[in-house]
């Protein structure tokens, strides 16, 4: 044989190893995952801020506006604003308590809305961010 085409496939075999093993060991790496985690604990700590500032908004339009003048449909659109919002993970618990607590007030009674006083009063202790907005909710609404 030729000596060029010995040194040829030599350097032809040499070259697709190392191609074939770089490849290979940066495709077992997951470089999307050390850049996903910041981006996502970013993305979850902004959408918490845009639903606080949200859900206010849409408590103090309901507290501000006769929207709640009659109780049965006001509590429906209400219900229905805060089904629109998107909900972060960490205000899930929050956000079911407080649709079932408007749920409550749906018979009329007074019970009713007493119950539905007391569930959003809750509330209040937990919240700190949403207390004196939900405190103006529930005394222009449920008193």
């Amino acid at each position: 044989m030729n000596i060029g085409r010995i040194l040829f496939f030599a350097i032809f075999l040499l070259s697709s190893t190392t191609l074939l093993a770089t490849t290979t060991i940066l495709n077992s790496v997951n470089f999307s995952q050390a850049f996903n985690q910041p981006v996502a604990g970013l993305q979850e700590r902004l959408l918490a801020t845009e639903y606080q500032q949200a859900l206010i908004q849409l408590l103090q339009s309901y507290s501000a506006e006769e929207k709640m003048k009659n109780l049965s449909e006001g509590v429906g659109s209400l219900e229905n604003d805060l089904l629109g919002l998107t909900t972060p993970a960490k205000y899930q618990d929050l956000h079911f308590k407080l649709i079932t607590s408007l749920d409550r007030v749906k018979p009329g009674t007074a019970q009713a809305m007493q119950a539905t006083r007391t569930s959003l009063e809750s509330l209040i202790k937990d919240y700190s961010w949403l207390a004196s907005t939900l405190s103006l909710f529930i005394i222009n609404n449920f008193s």
